[in-house]
C-alpha cells in the first residue's frame, strides 16, 4: 500500500525540488517580512516619541489618561503616552483681551468723523446704544482683559473648553455687565465727567462668569474718553456747552490771577494775611462783636502803620476765627455758633496779649502800601 504525500510539512525553501520562481518568491517574502518588522519597530518608537510635548511660558498643560486628569504641567519638556491613551490640552495662562466695539456703538461703515454724522437720525435698526438711568442715550466701546488661573483650569476645561468659547462668553458677560452699570448712572457722569467706574463694571462681569463656573477671572476693564460718545445729533450742542464751560474756567482763572497780582502789588507777600485781618474785622463788625471789631481795627491800623504783621500765632487765631464765623453763618447749628464764640474769645485774648512793639522777626509789609506810608 503506497503512503500519501505529506501536505502538512512541506519542504523548506532550500530543499531540492523548488523551481527558480518558487525560490524567488520565497526569498522576497522572507525579506519583506523582515522589512515589515523593522518598520513596525520604527513606527512603535515614533509612536512613543510622539508622547513627548513641550509647554511654553504662555500656557499650562493638562494631561488626561482615558479622560481622567493625571497632572498639570508648566513650561518645559514633558513625556506622556501618546493619543488615544493620553491627551494633553493647552490652556493659555497669559492675559487675553476681548474688545466690545460694535455692541453699543453707532453704525459707521465708512468711518466718517462724528461731526459728519450729525445730520443722521438715530436708527435703532442700525445704531447700537445704551440707556442711562436718567433715560438718555450713550454709545460706548470698551475692552476686557481676563486670565485663566492655574487653580481654575479644571473648571475652565469642564465648562468652557476652548479659547474661542471663552472669548464669546466674556463678550456676552461684558455686554450684560455694562448694560446693568449704565442703567444705574446719569449721562452727566458718563459723558460730561467721563466717570466710568471700571471696578464696578468689572465686578458685574465677574459675577456673571462666576455664576457660570467658568474658571475665568476678569483682570481689567479698559475704557477712555475716545470710546464713549453721546448721539451724534447732539454733539454740536454738547461741544458748545463744553466750550462755554472752558471759557468760564479760563475767565475765572484770569480774574484770580489779576486779583493776586493786584494784592501782591499793593501789599507784597503779606497780602493774604492782611486780607484775612480785614475779613475778620468785617465779620466781627457784622455780628455785633464791637469789642473784638475795635481790637481787630486797631491791630490792622498798627500793622499798616508799622509795616509789620502780628505774630504768626495771632494770625492763626484770626484765620481760625474767620473760618468759625463763616461756618456759623452757613450752617444754622448750635455747635457752630458755640465754636464761633469760642474762637472770638480766644482771638480777643491773643490780641490783648500783643507786645507793645513789633520785632524784626515779624513779617514785613511791602508793596504800594509801604511806599505810600514811607
Amino acid at each position: 500500500m503506497s503512503q500519501a504525500p505529506n501536505r502538512i510539512n512541506p519542504k523548506s525553501p532550500n530543499e531540492p525540488g523548488l523551481d527558480a520562481a518558487q525560490q524567488s518568491l520565497s526569498d522576497a517574502l522572507r525579506v519583506s517580512f523582515g522589512v515589515l518588522k523593522v518598520l513596525m519597530a520604527v513606527l512603535f518608537v515614533v509612536y512613543l516619541i510622539s508622547g513627548i510635548f513641550s509647554v511654553d511660558e504662555s500656557h499650562t498643560a493638562v494631561r488626561y489618561r482615558f479622560g481622567e486628569r493625571i497632572g498639570t504641567y508648566g513650561p518645559g519638556w514633558h513625556f506622556g503616552l501618546p493619543f488615544p491613551i493620553e491627551e494633553v490640552v493647552m490652556v493659555p495662562r497669559n492675559t487675553q483681551n476681548v474688545q466690545i466695539d460694535k455692541a453699543f456703538w453707532y453704525d459707521n461703515p465708512d468711518n466718517k468723523k462724528p461731526e459728519e454724522l450729525g445730520f443722521q437720525a438715530l436708527d435703532p435698526l442700525k445704531d447700537s446704544f445704551l440707556i442711562t438711568g436718567d433715560t438718555n442715550v450713550v454709545h460706548v466701546q470698551f475692552g476686557v482683559n481676563y486670565v485663566i488661573r492655574e487653580v481654575d483650569v479644571d473648571r475652565y476645561l469642564r465648562n468652557v473648553g476652548s479659547l474661542e468659547r471663552a472669548d464669546e462668553l466674556v463678550r456676552l458677560a461684558a455686554e450684560q455687565g455694562m448694560i446693568h452699570y449704565v442703567a444705574s448712572e446719569t449721562v452727566d457722569n458718563l459723558i460730561i465727567r467721563s466717570k466710568f467706574l471700571v471696578e464696578t463694571i468689572a465686578a458685574n462681569i465677574q459675577a456673571v462668569l462666576t455664576d457660570l463656573d467658568s474658571g475665568i477671572t476678569v483682570q481689567q476693564v479698559l475704557i477712555d474718553n475716545n470710546n464713549q460718545s453721546m448721539p451724534n445729533q447732539v454733539r454740536e450742542a454738547y461741544v458748545s456747552v463744553t466750550q462755554a464751560q472752558a471759557d468760564k474756567v479760563r475767565t475765572i482763572q484770569e480774574a484770580r490771577r489779576s486779583y493776586d497780582e493786584t494784592l501782591g502789588r499793593t501789599a507784597g507777600g503779606a497780602h493774604n494775611e492782611l486780607l484775612t485781618m480785614v475779613r475778620a474785622y468785617e465779620a466781627a463788625l457784622g455780628s455785633g462783636q464791637d469789642a473784638l471789631a475795635t481790637a481787630l481795627r486797631e491791630e490792622l491800623d498798627r500793622s499798616i502803620r508799622e509795616l509789620r504783621l502780628p505774630d504768626p500765632a495771632v494770625i492763626q487765631q484770626i484765620s481760625a476765627y474767620r473760618q468759625a464765623m463763616t461756618q456759623a453763618t452757613q450752617v444754622d447749628d448750635a455747635d457752630a455758633k458755640a465754636g464761633a464764640q469760642q474762637a472770638a474769645e480766644a482771638l480777643k485774648l491773643a490780641l490783648d496779649a500783643q507786645p507793645a512793639e513789633r520785632t524784626a522777626s515779624q513779617r514785613p509789609i511791602a508793596g504800594e502800601i509801604a511806599s505810600a506810608i514811607s
